[in-house]
């Protein structure tokens, strides 16, 4: 069942396009600054975020893709393969 409410499918790829772009901004080396103990890095909150996106579809009726495990996305990943992991996520959602 794809997305189809007239408010929240603009709202989502804006909140996607936000993300993608901040992504992209922060380079590659800040993806592991860990600013203070117990806060997650850039790297771990997009990968969570992207995470988010697949158990949102899951909700929306749409299974998890094959090969794809929501909670272990990113393990050992660099920029650009969070990068695509998240935009992936966020196209399975649409």
């Amino acid at each position: 069942m794809p997305l189809t409410n007239p408010l929240i499918v603009p709202s989502l790829s804006a909140a996607q396009d936000k993300i993608e772009q901040l992504a992209k901004a922060i380079s590659a080396d800040d993806y592991d600054y860990l600013p203070m103990a117990g806060v997650s890095n850039g790297g771990e909150v997009l990968t969570h975020l992207a995470g988010a996106n697949y158990y949102i579809a899951k909700m929306l009726g749409h299974s998890v893709p094959a090969g794809v495990d929501p909670r272990a996305l990113g393990a050992a990943a660099d920029k650009a393969e969070m990068q695509a992991l998240y935009t992936a996520s966020g196209e399975h959602l649409k």
